[in-house]
């Protein structure tokens, strides 16, 4: 007999799904946020370190902008994760508050959209 293969679409939303995924464990490995969900007043301290926001928005830019560039998926199935992307981090940031204030985290924000747009 022959096999059957799911169509084009059905892989394509069904990789978006699992990047989906990936997106809030990208965003809860960062140790401010996950320190503060956890209940940690002050994950800086008790790591002993500086946690700036950076690392984490540059990995969400790249797992968004790899995901246009590498994957054999159109764009217009690709949207959910930009949506996803954008409403992620100011949610995280306005529930446990940036490190860095809101001033600097709405900046962020806007950088980051701006750098998927610009790279996708």
């Amino acid at each position: 007999g022959q096999l059957e293969f799911a169509s084009p679409v059905a892989t394509e939303v069904s990789m978006v799904i699992m990047i989906a995924l990936l997106i809030p464990i990208v965003v809860l490995s960062d140790p401010w946020y996950l320190g503060q969900l956890c209940g940690i007043a002050d994950p800086a301290a008790a790591l002993g370190r500086d946690l700036p926001d950076g690392c984490l928005l540059v990995s969400l830019a790249l797992v968004v902008c790899l995901s246009h560039t590498v994957l054999p998926i159109r764009w217009w199935v690709l949207w959910p994760l930009e949506v996803l992307m954008a409403l992620c981090y100011p949610l995280l940031t306005n529930i446990s508050h940036s490190p860095h204030g809101q001033m600097d985290s709405d900046l962020s924000v806007s950088g980051l959209l701006a750098t998927v747009v610009l790279l996708s």
